[in-house]
């Protein structure tokens, strides 16, 4: 019966001890709070609250369903500065049918500036959500 008991107040223990490393804040969006921009491609603006760190999101994964194999989809990650200007961008695409994620990666943002993400797809294809870490 003790030995019961250890265990569990020892794994009670270790789920308690505080973690080590880097504080990221994952972030998700559906698809439909994307804006259509016409001929099926879709922007999506991605909700910044850390608006002084400079080095960019350390991951953001966009999940699309390209309906017809061998066409392209493909979505761009673009930070841009207090005045309009691209601080930095990452591309991601695909050519596979069916639902795929994209990986990307901003090194740089500007005090204050903000993050988007943009889709290049055919009329019938679609993003189901987006996915973003902050530093």
């Amino acid at each position: 019966m003790i030995r019961p008991v250890l265990t569990i107040f020892v794994a009670l223990m270790v789920l308690s001890v505080p973690r080590l490393g880097f504080a990221v804040d994952e972030k998700t969006i559906a698809g439909s709070a994307c804006i259509s921009i016409g001929s099926g491609d879709v922007l999506c603006p991605l909700v910044r609250d850390n608006t002084s760190n400079t080095n960019g999101l350390s991951d953001i994964d966009v999940r699309v369903n390209n309906v017809t194999a061998s066409t392209y989809v493909g979505c761009t990650a673009y930070s841009i500065d207090s005045s309009g200007s691209t601080v930095d961008w990452s591309l991601a695409s695909t050519t596979t049918a069916g639902i795929q994620w994209l990986g990307m990666v901003i090194d740089d943002s500007a005090d204050n500036g903000t993050y988007s993400v943009l889709c290049e797809m055919d009329a019938g294809d679609s993003v189901f959500n987006v996915v973003w870490e902050e530093f």
